[in-house]
């Protein structure tokens, strides 16, 4: 009932404490958007971080807001932000999101490249993420981040170095000696990693195509001990990971026991409400073909999800090529099942009639 009584540094504040223990109040979260549509310009840099961190550390966040609201503003102020920390947050913020304005992120790639020296291992994880699907255009930022990792190697945490190598990884650097320097020091925190952190390393080294037995092995062998924190997500990206591997190692860094271990996962979460992204189906899909280890419980179940899939505003063209080219691929028993299925299933016919 107070609410518009607040000024802007009293709703930044509301919004960070309520963000910070993890609450999302959907009404205060909703009236704080509606008077940001109307005096964002009003923020101050500090508030900006703020309100952004907090809308997205719950989720609230999407494109129409952050790209719509925030960032003309923020691009407007950028020179006014304390660099680096404040911006390395904000690319975490979009980060997190799954929102890329490349408008955006170009000033801010210029912004931050004289700064990145004075980086923490914080700031090297958030940007490094953050960019990763945009490396191509920043190189000179990314050569300049990986010259810092390494020279503050040792202060980095399990997260903070997973989250390195994830997004070193998947934006395809080429550089072995940052990624050897990065796992010596996943050696020494083996013991510290949680279940998340394994994923993201396994995943970055593999994108990276640097997958050194010594290093990849532990981690495998670390996995079933880990597995109660796994959820379907993670599980199918260590399998695709798995599936990557140099065949003449794959068998001793993942077991048949660990595969099957990693299937029990996923068709346990898929008995109930959980849905599948498409990117996952597809890695899913490729993965347990890759391994011959598909069965029919587990096509019948990623089957009762295909038409989820392909409504989802996530299933790209380059996406469903995939889906369809895993299905086309599939043994002659599984793509009977598969065609069976389609039959029985007249909206699954619709929606995939509409994407061809």
């Amino acid at each position: 009932q107070v609410f518009d009584s607040f000024d802007l540094a009293e709703v930044a504040s509301l919004l960070w404490a309520f963000a910070s223990s993890n609450l999302s109040h959907g009404e205060l979260f909703s009236a704080a958007r509606t008077v940001l549509e109307q005096r964002v310009e009003d923020c101050s840099p500090q508030e900006l971080v703020h309100l952004s961190w907090a809308f997205s550390r719950v989720t609230k966040a999407d494109d129409e807001l952050l790209s719509g609201v925030f960032a003309p503003t923020i691009r407007a102020k950028l020179l006014e932000f304390d660099v680096p920390r404040s911006l390395c947050t904000l690319a975490w913020v979009y980060s997190n999101a799954g929102v890329l304005n490349e408008e955006l992120f170009s000033d801010m790639a210029h912004v931050l490249m004289p700064k990145v020296r004075l980086m923490n291992a914080h700031d090297v994880s958030s940007v490094v993420v953050a960019f990763a699907g945009i490396e191509y255009a920043h190189r000179r930022l990314f050569r300049a981040l990986a010259k810092q990792a390494r020279s503050i190697v040792h202060s980095f945490s399990p997260l903070q170095l997973s989250r390195t190598i994830y997004g070193f990884g998947v934006s395809n650097a080429d550089d072995d000696t940052l990624f050897r320097t990065l796992c010596e020091q996943v050696l020494k925190q083996r013991h510290l990693l949680h279940a998340r952190n394994v994923v993201d390393i396994l995943v970055g080294l593999v994108e990276a195509e640097y997958t050194p037995r010594r290093v990849v092995k532990p981690l495998f062998e670390d996995v079933p001990a880990l597995s109660r924190w796994l959820g379907a997500e993670d599980a199918t990206q260590v399998l695709h990971a798995a599936s990557r591997l140099p065949k003449e190692f794959r068998s001793s860094c993942c077991p048949q026991k660990t595969i099957q271990g990693l299937l029990h996962i996923i068709q346990r979460r898929v008995q109930g409400w959980f849905r599948f992204r498409p990117q996952d189906l597809a890695d899913l899909l490729e993965a347990t073909q890759e391994l011959s280890c598909i069965d029919a419980g587990l096509l019948q179940s990623i089957c009762r999800q295909f038409g989820h899939a392909l409504r989802s505003h996530d299933c790209s063209p380059s996406v469903f090529l995939r889906l369809w080219g895993a299905l086309a691929e599939l043994p002659s028993e599984g793509r009977n099942m598969v065609k069976g299925e389609f039959h029985r299933l007249k909206p699954l016919r619709s929606v995939l009639e509409e994407r061809l």
